[in-house]
């Protein structure tokens, strides 16, 4: 184990590599479960709520051809492989769907949220 950190160095979409930005900063929801502190006239009641695992802006450089492909798997409904990598060598993959949440013309960056089906498996670290 190590304490490196820094970029994502790939992001594949439905086998599909893609170059991440070299600042993105991916925002993964890191449970499927949330806890949170209910106030009562006593006690604090803990309530536990089921969440998604979705990994939100993800930014990807994507061409014309790509942001096509990006947009046809996000209006599809079939689940597809999702995968991503660290620079600290930490790799994760699931199933499932995509949001295409925007795309840039003039950095011709895509932003997808990543939507696991069930969620996230760690397969290999540094």
């Amino acid at each position: 184990m190590h304490d490196d950190s820094g970029s994502i160095i790939q992001v594949a979409v439905n086998g599909v590599p893609y170059d991440a930005f070299g600042d993105a900063d991916f925002d993964p929801v890191p449970s499927t479960i949330k806890t949170e502190g209910v106030a009562t006239s006593g006690r604090v009641m803990m309530k536990r709520t089921y969440q998604v695992q979705e990994v939100k802006s993800v930014d990807l450089a994507c061409n014309g051809q790509e942001r096509q492909n990006l947009q046809a798997i996000a209006e599809g409904t079939t689940d597809v492989t999702l995968s991503y990598t660290t620079m600290a060598g930490d790799s994760w993959k699931a199933s499932g769907r995509i949001s295409f949440e925007s795309w840039k013309n003039q950095d011709q960056k895509g932003t997808l949220v990543m939507i696991p089906r069930t969620k996230w498996v760690f397969f290999g670290g540094a």
